[in-house]
């Protein structure tokens, strides 16, 4: 089954009758069907990612331990709501992103919600294949931030622009919406970090409160002879291309000529703390237009540094930001994409 089939399939099936009871459980496979109608309900056909609508796809993801799935059950089989952990960009296998915590829309007014986020935080992050979480929480409203505060999630980055106005268009969303990073490491390992000296003061704010085991490295410019270890991810209806920069080389002007061709509206690159060329990177990507957007913890397994890069201005006045620590994380992107030469046009 192709996207198209699918979308036509969930469009077709008949509402759920109001007003059930409910459990909440582990994913079965004969949910998958149900948790595709949730997407299908909220995002329509906008959603950037394909498995969420393809049963098959899904209970093949969930089968290989690639999503971990919860739900809201009525006895019938109807599925209410569904909230998930799942591997996505982040090129550790052990990271993964907080999903999206959907429900039916004629069930938003009770506690299911809440439920399925603590039966999470009880029986899926404690998961051994869960080494670390991230989530990004969009901005034009925050609820998200508030769940992601909940898993124990502190907010290290902002990804500007990052999803099509049509995502939330059932959400009042205006423009493109941005989202805050969030990060929480469960099981850490020692790492390296060669912070790029014009980042040191914003990272030792973003590093505060994630008791990592981090101790400096030793920076070095890429030998001639040293190639980029880059992989690259197209996300086309969302018009945003992903990179992560593993290792630095002498290419590496010559591979984001490629990255950024076509103009898309936001491009990333994800670039490794534990790469003694990250400083050399970052101030190669300064000097074409980029500016930061935060601490990824984990990401690499080690930690990754988030620059991108917008064909358009992102609105920073309109972004509703719950805490003290998510305004301090916008304040300092901001302000980097204000100064000279920076990603202000």
């Amino acid at each position: 089954m192709d996207r198209k089939e699918a979308l036509a399939r969930l469009a077709a099936l008949p509402p759920v009758e109001p007003d059930q009871e409910y459990a909440i459980d582990h994913f079965r496979p004969e949910d998958a069907l149900g948790v595709g109608r949730l997407y299908y309900e909220i995002y329509g056909d906008a959603y950037p990612v394909d498995t969420p609508y393809i049963p098959e796809r899904f209970v093949e993801e969930t089968a290989k331990g690639h999503i971990l799935c919860v739900v809201a059950r009525t006895p019938s089989g109807d599925i209410l709501g569904a909230s998930s952990v799942y591997r996505s960009s982040s090129p550790n296998p052990g990271c993964y992103e907080i999903g999206q915590t959907l429900i039916l829309r004629a069930y938003r007014m009770g506690r299911i919600v809440f439920r399925l986020y603590d039966f999470k935080i009880r029986n899926v992050l404690p998961d051994p294949r869960v080494k670390a979480v991230f989530g990004e929480a969009v901005c034009h409203h925050v609820v998200t931030q508030k769940f992601s505060l909940r898993v124990g999630a502190l907010p290290t980055g902002l990804e500007c622009s990052l999803m099509p106005e049509a995502a939330y268009a059932g959400e009042g969303a205006v423009g493109r919406a941005s989202c805050l990073f969030f990060g929480r490491v469960n099981r850490d390992r020692h790492s390296l970090v060669h912070t790029p000296p014009c980042y040191s003061g914003e990272l030792a704010v973003l590093y505060q409160g994630l008791n990592l085991d981090r101790a400096a490295g030793q920076p070095q410019e890429p030998t001639e002879d040293c190639a980029s270890s880059m992989k690259v991810e197209h996300f086309a209806g969302a018009g945003v291309v992903r990179a992560h920069l593993s290792l630095a080389g002498a290419d590496l002007a010559e591979r984001l000529d490629s990255v950024e061709a076509g103009n898309p509206a936001v491009v990333q690159v994800y670039v490794n703390l534990a790469d003694p060329g990250c400083p050399w990177a970052v101030e190669l990507l300064r000097g074409r237009g980029w500016f930061l957007g935060g601490l990824c913890p984990a990401w690499f397994v080690s930690d990754g540094l988030l620059m991108q890069k917008l064909a358009a201005p992102p609105d920073f006045d309109r972004l509703q930001l719950f805490n003290d620590r998510a305004r301090a994380v916008v304040d300092m992107v901001r302000a980097d994409y204000r100064r000279p030469a920076g990603g202000a046009a």
